[in-house]
């Protein structure tokens, strides 16, 4: 294995420079493992921007700057770079810059040169404010990022982020080494991504929204499209709204690569509003809603006391998975529903996966863990295959809503005023506006495993279309999440 990706990883997120013309990679399953777990044990500590580059002119730190052509920009040679109104090129930053939006700002890149918005070295570039940034990038295949950052990226204090590929799914929205982190009411929309975020050490959505969307023509050259891919614990808390709607060749909407262990969940939804909806072109290669894969144990999908909605019609909504070589070691991912149910399918449960192969050559050949449907699936396979009937029982729609709340004792007859009974609110159906669900009080304790297991697994009732791209789904859709990561990793600057 060549170890200098590693070194290629931190140069190829965070540096302008394009990444080099767009190539299939064959790096194994193994090299991303350790590509992600260097990356993950990287620190990243806070110092203020040794330089800043705007519009293609570069200013050193000591020395505060300003627009010499007017006042849309002001930076105090520190650490703060304030917008007012800018529409011009491509912002860099040394070290650890903050960038504060008022008015409504613009920026963009010559066609084809790297990114857009971009940091290098330790650090954090953060955007916040009461304004808005939209960042537009065009050019290139892939290789061209709108927001990037060897460090982390934080979206924050009431700022709205827009991102766009000017040329349909090739730029990637947010790309870092480093974490994401949109919070404090903040709202990110990317359009027409490769990826909406792809984050290593991966992204927390904290009192915010989030929204992905993208629609891609069948005769466009083949995508394999995102809303969020991260290497690390995803996270959607305290009334936020997430919101992804792709179209196109392979779409996946949440997803999560484990490969060190971490404290909590992989996926952690609480107190917050999800609505999915991806559909997919190839006939080869299902969609997804939701999906955490690991090489490691205690890869889990927490879902608390929030309305979740995934329409993935010819792959699976829901699915936690653990990849590894041996059997006898096989503990299994799990998905966690607690303080809410769910109410489609009208029977779905969360439901065991074990499959084992004997003739397997890519990937692992054990697969354990659970996912959202209507019965079990187990088996032994020489190889994968695909028209399975057991696979209908994996549920391509889902729909998870809170408890009712339950309604306040009846107030005490002394006066004061009546307390009114709190409000709640319908889920959003897939393609409108996310509204946030946050019931009072929970009243389902967690579950982690189905009540009754079918025992004739392969009779299970079908919970739509006996579509053969759910085995796909099953079978490989760690490694489509392997396999981009590891185009991440190993292009380096040219």
């Amino acid at each position: 294995m060549d170890w200098s990706v590693f070194v290629k990883t931190k140069r190829c997120i965070g540096q302008r420079g394009n990444l080099g013309h767009f190539e299939r990679v064959g790096l194994g399953f193994g090299a991303v493992c350790a590509v992600l777990v260097a990356a993950l044990v990287t620190p990243t500590p806070a110092m203020a921007a040794d330089w800043i580059e705007i519009n293609g002119e570069r200013y050193e730190a000591g020395t505060s700057q300003g627009d010499p052509t007017g006042g849309s920009w002001e930076w105090n040679g520190d650490s703060t770079l304030t917008l007012k109104d800018y529409d011009g090129g491509a912002i860099g930053a040394g070290g650890n810059l903050d960038i504060v939006c008022e008015g409504e700002n613009s920026v963009k890149n010559a066609d084809g040169e790297g990114s857009v918005l971009w940091q290098e070295g330790d650090g954090t570039l953060t955007v916040k404010g009461s304004g808005s940034l939209s960042v537009a990038a065009t050019g290139g295949f892939y290789d061209i990022k709108a927001i990037s950052a060897e460090g982390n990226i934080a979206l924050s204090d009431g700022v709205t982020v827009s991102v766009t590929s000017v040329d349909l799914g090739n730029a990637i929205g947010i790309m870092t080494n480093g974490s994401v982190s949109i919070d404090k009411g903040a709202t990110f929309t990317a359009n027409d991504c490769y990826a909406g975020i792809i984050a290593i050490g991966g992204v927390t959505i904290d009192v915010a929204s989030a929204n992905f969307t993208g629609s891609f023509p069948e005769d466009e050259v083949p995508h394999q499209e995102y809303g969020v891919m991260c290497g690390g614990p995803l996270a959607i808390k305290n009334s936020s709204a997430v919101r992804v709607k792709l179209d196109g060749y392979a779409a996946i909407g949440l997803s999560v690569t484990k490969t060190a262990s971490w404290d909590g969940p992989s996926v952690a939804i609480a107190d917050s509003v999800v609505d999915i909806a991806v559909n997919s072109t190839a006939e080869t290669v299902a969609p997804s809603g939701i999906v955490a894969m690991s090489t490691v144990p205690d890869n889990e999908i927490s879902i608390a006391r929030s309305t979740v909605t995934v329409d993935s019609p010819s792959g699976p909504a829901i699915m936690a998975q653990y990849q590894l070589t041996d059997a006898e070691t096989a503990d299994r991912a799990t998905i966690t529903i607690d303080g809410c149910k769910i109410v489609e399918p009208t029977d779905g449960r969360v439901c065991d996966i074990s499959l084992d192969f004997t003739n397997y050559d890519y990937g692992m050949p054990v697969v354990r863990g659970q996912f959202i449907g209507v019965g079990d699936v187990r088996g032994e396979f020489e190889a994968p295959d695909y028209s399975n009937d057991a696979f209908a029982c994996v549920s391509r729609k889902v729909v998870i809503r809170p408890d009712a709340p339950v309604a306040p004792e009846p107030p005490a007859t002394t006066g004061s005023a009546t307390t009114e009974p709190p409000a709640t609110t319908e889920p959003a159906t897939s393609g409108s506006p996310v509204t946030p669900v946050v019931p009072t009080t929970p009243a389902t304790p967690a579950v982690t495993q189905g009540a009754a297991t079918t025992t004739e697994e392969k009779a299970l009732p079908q919970t739509g279309d006996s579509n053969s791209s759910i085995a796909v789904a099953a079978f490989i859709i760690g490694g489509i999440l392997a396999l981009a990561l590891a185009f991440v990793a190993s292009r380096s600057n040219e």
